[in-house]
């Protein structure tokens, strides 16, 4: 800041009127009658790398992560997070304020996501045996296991569960993360929701066209809670089913023709399914 004290009328008249000034990116140039000021802000250059007219938390969470201002990204996490309560008000939501601890969460903390740490998967394999009659009355149908694919799919939960959260407030203001995803060592007081989780068969059957190769159907019961240090915000005890049917994408060829089905791509998808009926029961 640098200021000058001369009197009046030992400077122009223009000088004696209010004027503002604004020379490229950050720069402000104020004129008073009395007094001179001329501050200078720097470009913000974290902003201009990170967002890149990216205006969603998930970018302004980033921008912070980079190095930028957190007092900055909070204001803009303010405006989102009020758009939000407007699209849960206009869907009908009962209390559009329900998720404000949620969002309070990521407003304080910014930079951090919600990560998801969940205990191993428990998996309920008589259910599964059970099935074997019932895919043996099907002529030609081969029961496709699951005990491979079911290893390690806390991170496709976390991705059910993130989803349910955008489709319920039209944006990604609410992220929930697996830490493999970003190697990250999950801090005492991060923001996380402490799963444990257990799988049995739904009783329905899902294959590719003839219904040569089937896959048993999987419902999740699940008790979340989410926690921030030693404090318990909120907390779920339900049960998630995919549904009739879900999306997903394989990377194999041979499927769904003839070949034998991406197991690991159908089941980690069956299971963000059902983990987004999780996070749907959880929102309501």
């Amino acid at each position: 800041m640098i200021a000058t004290t001369d009197p009046p009328a030992a400077r122009p008249w223009a000088l004696r009127h209010v004027t503002k000034l604004l020379v490229g990116a950050g720069l402000l140039l104020l004129l008073d009658s009395r007094t001179t000021n001329l501050l200078v802000e720097a470009p913000d250059w974290h902003f201009d790398d990170t967002l890149g007219g990216d205006d969603t938390a998930p970018g302004w969470r980033q921008y912070v992560a980079n190095g930028g201002r957190t007092d900055k990204a909070q204001v803009e996490l303010d405006r989102l997070h009020a758009r939000s309560r407007s699209f849960l008000a206009n869907t009908g939501a009962t209390r559009p304020d329900g998720l404000d601890p949620w969002l309070a969460i990521v407003r304080t903390r910014v930079d951090e996501r919600i990560y998801l740490v969940a205990e191993p998967l428990v998996v309920d394999h008589q259910s599964l045996a059970a099935l074997r009659p019932q895919v043996d009355a099907l002529p030609g149908a081969t029961l496709v296991g699951l005990d491979d694919a079911l290893q390690d799919r806390d991170t496709n939960c976390a991705s059910g569960l993130s989803k349910a959260f955008a489709e319920a407030t039209g944006a990604s203001v609410i992220v929930i993360e697996h830490p493999a995803a970003y190697e990250a060592r999950v801090t005492p007081d991060a923001p996380r929701i402490a799963m444990t989780w257990s799988a049995r068969a739904n009783g329905r059957l899902y294959g590719g066209p003839g219904d040569r190769y089937v896959l048993p159907g999987l419902m999740l019961t699940a008790t979340l809670h989410l926690q921030v240090a030693d404090e318990t915000i909120s907390s779920l005890e339900a049960t998630g089913d995919p549904g009739a049917s879900f999306t997903f994408t394989t990377y194999a060829p041979s499927f769904p023709f003839g070949g034998e089905p991406d197991t690991f791509g159908i089941t980690g998808a069956m299971i963000e399914a059902a983990c987004g009926h999780l996070g749907q029961q959880w929102i309501e």
